[in-house]
């Protein structure tokens, strides 16, 4: 299973760290990780699904990201030995796989190396989308900003947002009444077409680069 998160990890750095890899099933809604908390070993999910989130200044839940399966959490903040800066709960039942961060850091190969290095690159990247998105005064500009994100991320303007529109109302950091409200004055405008999480938009006001 660590090749799943560790696609470049070599035949014999697998078999050097095969006995210290945890493997563990958590029950939906658990919580992996608070605000502050310490955080030494790399995760990565298996099966099901982990969400990150933070909260806003009124003390209000806001979604920053999800991970699924073969997907790594925690490695910036267990390589750098930091605390958390975000709550992790698992959003669906999930079986998860973790490993020390220092066993990592004794393993030199350039391949491994270079694909924790374009991972962190990545994750730098969506927080850098995030902290656009949040930056943001209207709600229409939220939504506008993060379909702008997902259009370049999938190439593509039919977009799908992997959230339900309270998911999504939480990722902007907005009420879901608000979100409606708002997403159906930008249909009604000709930004985009919706159906649920699928948004088709117009080429007049999105370009994918």
């Amino acid at each position: 299973m660590i090749h799943q998160a560790f696609p470049k990890l070599l035949e014999q750095e697998a078999e050097d760290v095969r006995h210290e890899i945890r493997e563990k099933t958590f029950s939906k809604g658990t919580v992996l990780y608070r605000i502050g908390d310490a955080l030494t070993r790399l995760c990565w999910v298996i099966e099901g699904e982990v969400r990150v989130y933070t909260y806003d200044q009124s003390g209000h839940r806001v979604v920053v990201t999800s991970f699924g399966p073969g997907e790594l959490f925690g490695e910036s903040v267990a390589l750098a030995q930091l605390t958390s800066p975000y709550e992790i709960i698992v959003e669906t039942q999930s079986i998860l796989g973790s490993l020390e961060a220092a066993v990592i850091q004794t393993l030199g190969s350039r391949e491994l190396l270079c694909d924790l290095l374009i991972r962190l690159a990545r994750k730098n990247a969506f927080l850098t989308h995030r902290i656009q998105v949040l930056s943001r005064i209207t709600v229409a500009e939220r939504i506008l900003e993060s379909l702008n994100f997902y259009a370049q991320q999938q190439q593509s303007l039919q977009v799908h947002v992997p959230y339900n529109r309270s998911e999504f109302a939480e990722y902007l950091g907005v009420n879901r009444s608000a979100l409606s409200s708002e997403i159906r004055k930008l249909q009604e405008k000709a930004y985009f077409v919706s159906e649920k999480q699928m948004f088709r938009l117009n080429e007049k006001y999105f370009r994918v680069l």
